[in-house]
């Protein structure tokens, strides 16, 4: 059996050594050129995404019905008010108007309530002494706003009359009632 020195022992380990170092450098050499070309390739473009949104123009108008107190012939007028509430966008100019109503013979300057085939004199004014009779845009006043920047709601007052008038002084006793369009001109 042939004995190895130590010296050449620790000349073989050596190269071992050597070459297994030579081989992780050569490796960790090509990893970094492999990145290095990798990023070098890499790139960067931009381009610009157009976004845009459309705001509508709209009006929405909703109202309270109008109940007078009960009315008694040759007892007086009776008076009362309700409320008309329009919530339009931003900013936006509005215009409003009531019918004349749906009973037959009504009109913007004398409306009428009816019962079957009977009927009963009122109006809508625009102001609390009952001067100015709200109208449908041809006859008598319409309101005019503008919607706040908030885009809140607006409250319009609409102020009632029913006069102790001679032909409502005939009326017969019973409900009578009519339906008034509100229309929002925007």
């Amino acid at each position: 059996m042939r004995r190895i020195e130590p010296a050449a022992l620790i000349a073989v380990e050596g190269t071992r050594a050597r070459q297994a170092l030579c081989v992780s450098t050569s490796l960790a050499i090509a990893v970094i050129l492999a990145l290095a070309c990798r990023a070098a390739n890499a790139g960067s473009a931009t381009a610009t995404l157009p976004v845009t949104a459309t705001v509508q123009s709209a009006c929405a108008a909703s109202a309270d019905p109008m109940a007078f107190a009960p009315y008694t012939a040759g007892g007086g007028p009776v008076t009362g008010f309700t409320t008309i509430t329009v919530k339009c966008s931003s900013g936006l100019a509005f215009k409003v108007a009531l019918g004349p109503g749906a009973t037959p013979g009504g009109s913007v300057s004398q409306r009428l309530l009816s019962n079957g085939s009977r009927s009963l004199q009122y109006n809508l004014y625009t102001t609390s002494d009952l001067s100015s009779i709200w109208g449908d845009g041809t006859a008598g006043v319409t309101l005019s706003g503008v919607a706040s920047s908030e885009g809140l709601a607006t409250s319009l007052t609409v102020f009632a009359e029913l006069p102790d008038s001679a032909m409502n002084r005939l009326a017969m006793p019973g409900i009578y009632s009519d339906l008034v369009t509100v229309t929002i001109t925007y």
